[in-house]
């Protein structure tokens, strides 16, 4: 048995500890480090995790493959500032996202001594009939906190705001989002963009946000004009003479297949006079786009080769390398960084003069390597997975590990479980890119130990059978190549006798339904479409359970929501002595039970849901359906514990919805009673907000699951 723990932790302590880099605030229009130097951030964006398996043309590459590349000096790469994309394409938990798709990626950028940009990549209209702002202000207060103290880290509130094109609005949304940020992480960067794909920077300068270290985000592509001084500076160029701005994205190729109508240029026309003018104003810091062979205008081709001639690829490889000793941050030591198996980075104190010495023995013999005048260093040519250390004139010695041989694998997303009778049932969603197997840990507190349960397993599900009715067990889940990959967000689940699912492949369907994978949160392996029929009609799922006992069951049903899902869903419950009809809207409540009442069941097969697509107004997704026998009443030892915690919940009393604060609820299961101990809800936890409007007026009870469980009550008007 394998307890990793207490592994993870040292090396995020190791990681932090050993490989700070100087805090970079804003002077005036300029960036600047620790010790008051003007700085030029020049970097990559790499492709965002959530999207890493969708190209049907490309040689895949895990974003850790990505990650260490853009940094290898032995590859040719000089990048020192990484911008991870995260999107919300399929999950909107923040926690989830955190722990999948953010933190082991920006802990990698950390450990190998790179700033990096945490972008919320919207690309959308915002507020009404677009991003909610609680959607946008929910992520930052969960990521924000989480970096407050690590000065790698900046944060790109929102990528690309489209409509309304109006500064002040856009100002009033985005505003208290920085304010939230700013009172958690007081001294990370913060990067504004702007409506219209982050092009209003002129805008910031007539009307500035507040706050502190801030800098205005433009983007600029061949489709805004010539990239001639003129059009340059009135896009972005005389604005940062007085507020600071960074282009956080830019880039062409010529070749149509790498390129669009946005994108579409050439280096000669466009690259060559774009570089001439960022070279000339240091104040303006630069991320290309993108470190990737996917997403367009890519650096590679889809086989990886490195792109020429008139695309863009070698003339950003070459601009990295001439420019990586030009406005790099510094601080007063001598600083080392793994950051492949062949290479480590050293940046080097100001002013210093003297030879480079290394050695593999700490206090040496040390062999002179290079005599340096520059402020990064670049040590190639080394050994995989050994410990180099290193002097430069009179500065203490340094050490860092050159990275094992291979790369991690992305992590295995969207984690969900489903507990039944003495078994516990995990899921997750499609292949991680680099994967050959999956590792499973288990424990009986969120915060662990987590013990491996089960190793090389090849497919995207595990059965736990070897659990305890009535007991809460927490699940972790890991990818496997010649590297293992961090742990995976924690999801947990409490088997019961008193379950009962009915997945898809056990309903009985009248017409042709179609099954599906295409986005995560369903039950089991797939779900069934019914390939939006719903004008014709005349399509159903019957999803009947074989119950072992008559009695009183909180029924559920389950779906992948999407915006071309229908909102006006017809589900029958059929129930001992009648009958009730719902109208779901499955554009919303992705992958949780979505709880559709109580009601008497006989034993064996006679009841059952039934889902169908009469006159329904988008695709009708059926899934899974859950039966659960309900307690008669709540323990004595639940009411002694009801509101001897932190928990409030608010209105009290309530009409539609209640919110929670003092616990962060996202990815715990909350479970609604009655005055007479009826479970009435059950489900995950999303934002901080539960809908009761299922609920009758009356008093409740909620208990919420976690590492500690916490309790509370309200009213439903």
């Amino acid at each position: 048995m394998k307890t990793l723990t207490l592994l993870w932790l040292f090396l995020a302590f190791y990681s932090a500890v050993l490989a700070q880099v100087p805090w970079l605030h804003v002077d005036g229009n300029r960036i600047k480090d620790s010790i008051g130097n003007n700085i030029t951030l020049r970097g990559v964006s790499i492709l965002a995790p959530e999207h890493n398996n969708e190209c049907t043309t490309c040689n895949t590459k895990s974003i850790s493959e990505m990650l260490e590349w853009q940094a290898d000096a032995g590859r040719g790469w000089q990048s020192r500032v990484v911008r991870l994309q995260v999107t919300c394409a399929k999950v909107s938990d923040p926690a989830q996202s955190f722990a999948d798709i953010i933190d082991p990626y920006v802990q990698q950028a950390i450990a190998k001594g790179l700033y990096v940009i945490v972008d919320l990549h919207f690309v959308s209209n915002y507020g009404s009939g677009g991003i909610p702002q609680v959607l946008v202000m929910n992520f930052w207060k969960y990521v924000a906190p989480k970096y407050a103290n690590t000065p790698n880290v900046l944060f790109e509130v929102y990528n690309e705001p489209i409509n309304p094109d109006v500064w002040a609005t856009w100002k009033s949304y985005i505003q208290p989002v920085i304010d939230t940020i700013r009172a958690v992480a007081p001294k990370n960067i913060i990067l504004v963009g702007g409506p219209q794909w982050s092009t209003r920077v002129n805008s910031a300068l007539a009307n500035p946000m507040t706050g502190a270290n801030l800098v205005y985000v433009y983007h600029i592509y061949p489709n805004q004009g010539a990239a001639t001084t003129a059009n340059l500076n009135t896009k972005f160029g005389t604005a940062a003479q007085t507020i600071p701005v960074m282009v956080t994205e830019f880039g062409w190729n010529d070749n149509s297949s790498y390129s669009d109508a946005v994108t579409h240029g050439t280096t000669t026309a466009w690259g060559t006079p774009f570089r001439t003018y960022m070279d000339a104003h240091p104040e303006l810091g630069w991320i290309g786009y993108i470190f990737d062979n996917f997403w367009k205008p890519q650096y590679f081709d889809w086989s990886w080769n490195l792109m020429n001639g008139e695309n863009q690829g070698q003339f950003m490889q070459q601009w990295f390398i001439d420019a990586q000793n030009s406005g790099q941050p510094q601080s007063g030591s001598l600083r080392a960084y793994g950051v492949s198996p062949t290479a480590i980075n050293l940046a080097l104190p100001p002013d210093s003069v003297g030879e480079l010495k290394r050695a593999t023995i700490s206090g040496g013999p040390y062999t002179i390597i290079d005599t340096v005048l520059t402020t990064n260093y670049s040590d190639t040519g080394l050994t995989a997975n050994t410990t180099y250390y290193y002097v430069y004139g009179n500065s203490g010695e340094v050490s860092a590990t050159t990275d094992p041989v291979g790369f991690a694998p992305d992590l295995p997303m969207y984690l969900t479980s489903e507990a039944g009778n003495q078994v516990v049932q995990l899921n997750w969603w499609k292949t991680a890119v680099g994967a050959t197997s999956y590792n499973v840990y288990r424990a009986t507190a969120a915060t662990g130990p987590y013990t491996l349960i089960a190793s090389g397993i090849t497919g995207t599900t595990y059965t736990d059978a070897n659990v305890t009715n009535d007991v809460t067990y927490y699940y972790r889940v890991s990818s496997v190549a010649t590297v293992e990959s961090a742990l995976g967000h924690v999801v947990e689940d409490m088997p019961s006798a008193n379950i009962v699912f009915v997945d898809n492949t056990g309903a009985v369907a009248t017409g042709t339904w179609n099954s599906s994978t295409s986005l995560p949160g369903y039950y089991s392996t797939n779900y069934m479409v019914d390939m939006n029929t719903g004008a014709t009609g005349g399509k159903s799922m019957r999803y009947s359970p074989d119950l072992a006992v008559a009695g009183t069951y909180d029924v559920y049903m389950r779906w992948s929501s999407g915006t071309n899902r229908a909102s006006n869903t017809p589900v029958d419950v059929n129930y001992s002595g009648g009958s009730s009809s719902y109208i779901i809207n499955q554009q919303i409540d992705n992958g949780v039970w979505k709880y559709l009442g109580t009601y008497d069941f006989a034993a064996g097969t006679t009841g059952n849901v039934l889902i169908r697509n009469d006159s329904a107004n988008g695709y009708v997704i059926a899934d899974a359906v859950k039966f659960v026998l309900h307690p008669e009443e709540i323990p004595a030892s639940f009411m002694k514990r009801i509101a001897n915690n932190s928990l409030v919940i608010y209105p009290n009393p309530a009409t539609n919805t209640i919110q929670f604060s003092g616990v962060d609820v996202n990815g715990k299961y909350i479970t609604v009673y009655d005055l007479k101990g009826v479970r009435k809800m059950s489900v995950v936890g999303q934002q901080q907000t539960l809908d009761i409007s299922a609920l009758q007026p009356g008093m409740y009870f909620v208990v919420i699951h976690g590492a500690k469980t916490v309790t509370g009550s309200f009213i439903r008007n």
